[in-house]
């Protein structure tokens, strides 16, 4: 934690771990800390090369911030609330508060609340609670204001596009869809939903701008083939054609969507690959 003071990365058997490097100055190498580690420093310490040592790595994973207990931190978004966050993921009903401090403050208290509303019904104030922020872009209401925990959101290290109505995370881990989007519903959320040329053209640009993503291309995001149809996943609605790569959508490809360098593709729901996260 230091920079002076190093720890040993270990294997699962107890002794060192040795990782295995590239053999060829292209191709990229992809290695896994298993189990997980926290740390602000990482030393690399070569054990063996040919001719000459040459390195250039990046590290992948989740930001770690500490939180402050002694104020709320919840940042109103430009998003409404979707059928599937008011139906299923209610843990503070609607009660009448005075204030919206108040009401962020009975967010934070609670042990599972990630979002709240505070909306303004017959000159009524109400606050509800909410332990997903499965959200949908919107104009800022009058009426209703919808607050995510910032806390959360950098915790995960979620990137916000100014200008845009986007929050997203790559997740760095090779998983099925099944546990990929499980790994989003654990972070309160799902995996993104590209539902125009501009996000589409805004995350093909950060994947790009990023080495290792970049040679790590195919990232599961929202979408499924069922009964004959392209549908975004909760949504119900139709996958715009515009969106998809050449070639696609191709069923016999598989069944679930990714992202890709030239647009959305048809993939195998069971292959292991990034995701990406978000709204």
């Amino acid at each position: 934690m230091d920079g002076v003071t190093w720890t040993t990365a270990m294997s699962q058997d107890g002794s060192p771990k040795l990782f295995a490097g590239n053999v060829d100055p292209h191709t990229p190498v992809t290695s896994y800390v298993t189990p997980n580690i926290t740390a602000l420093h990482v030393r690399i310490n070569p054990q063996s090369w040919y001719l000459h040592i040459f390195v250039r790595f990046d590290v992948g994973g989740c930001q770690i911030r500490k939180l402050n207990d002694k104020q709320s931190r919840f940042a109103r978004k430009s998003v409404k609330l979707n059928e599937e966050m008011i139906n299923s993921n209610v843990v503070m009903p609607a009660k009448i508060m005075t204030s919206m401090k108040d009401c962020s403050m009975a967010c934070r208290h609670h042990k599972s609340c990630m979002a709240f509303t505070y909306q303004a019904t017959d000159g009524i104030q109400w606050c509800t609670g909410y332990n997903a922020w499965n959200v949908v872009p919107a104009k800022i209401s009058i009426q209703e204001a919808v607050f995510v925990s910032q806390e959360i959101l950098d915790a995960y290290g979620y990137k916000e596009e100014q200008g845009m109505t986007m929050s997203y995370n790559v997740l760095e881990v090779r998983a099925t869809r099944a546990d990929a989007t499980a790994t989003c519903a654990a972070q309160g959320t799902r995996l993104i939903m590209v539902d125009t040329t501009s996000k589409l053209t805004r995350l093909q640009n950060y994947i790009d701008g990023k080495r290792v993503l970049k040679n790590n291309y195919g990232m599961f995001v929202s979408g499924n083939y069922n009964s004959g149809i392209w549908l975004y996943d909760s949504e119900g609605t139709e996958i715009d054609s515009a969106l998809w790569s050449p070639a696609n959508p191709d069923p016999s490809q598989g069944h679930c969507v990714m992202l890709t360098l030239t647009g959305l593709a048809s993939v195998d729901c069971g292959q292991k690959q990034l995701a990406i996260c978000g709204y």
